[in-house]
């Protein structure tokens, strides 16, 4: 069976890890608030001796080189608020991360769509508490399902009908399970954002 049809994205590329790359993705990021695009964040980043960064989409996911992310959500987040005024939760990921992610197709066989079945990524700073819910969870009066956790608990993947919820609900209810301390982003960004980052 050919990735297509296991569930890839069309515009899915495999790449060999060459050098370590990093995508960090904030929360909360409106593309149509001045300070929050993509120029002002890529700067935020390099003025922080971060190298080769990039933007991915108008959402708030910036890739970029470093000798080791560790610390680096905190600097992160103190310097949007110094340089930009705003606060944002920062999670950080290695390219490995995100290949192990999609290599482990959490989703199966369903295709993302926009109008009918949203594959939803949901990535924490920390790794939650997994037994606090049972998966797969059907929520009872919304069109949302949690469907399963990482092997680390630091991403959950569920899937949503766009046409009869909204993602703010669904991410409304996973923050009063664990907080706030997470981002989502859709199945097809988080491919096109390891796409972006084995083209660099």
């Amino acid at each position: 069976m050919d990735k297509l049809s296991k569930g890839y994205p069309a515009f899915f590329m495999p790449c060999i890890l060459i050098t370590m790359k990093y995508i960090a993705l904030l929360r909360g990021i409106g593309p149509g608030d001045p300070r929050m695009q993509n120029d002002k964040l890529r700067g935020v980043f390099t003025s922080l001796g971060l190298h080769d960064v990039t933007s991915v989409i108008a959402s708030g996911n910036i890739i970029f080189n470093a000798d080791s992310a560790a610390g680096l959500e905190q600097k992160l987040e103190k310097a949007l608020f110094a340089k930009l005024g705003f606060h944002s939760a920062v999670i950080i990921r290695s390219q490995t991360d995100i290949k192990r992610i999609i290599d482990a197709q959490p989703f199966g066989e369903r295709q993302h769509s926009t109008k009918s079945s949203y594959l939803l990524v949901t990535f924490f700073k920390t790794p939650i508490n997994t037994t606090q819910l049972i998966l797969p969870y059907q929520h009872p009066t919304e069109a949302y399902q949690l469907l399963s956790y990482s092997k680390k608990g630091k991403e959950l993947y569920s899937l949503t009908n766009p046409a009869a919820v909204k993602t703010p609900n669904v991410m409304a209810f996973i923050e009063k399970q664990w907080g706030k301390g997470m981002t989502s982003r859709s199945w097809a960004s988080v491919n096109r954002i390891y796409t972006r980052m084995c083209e660099e």
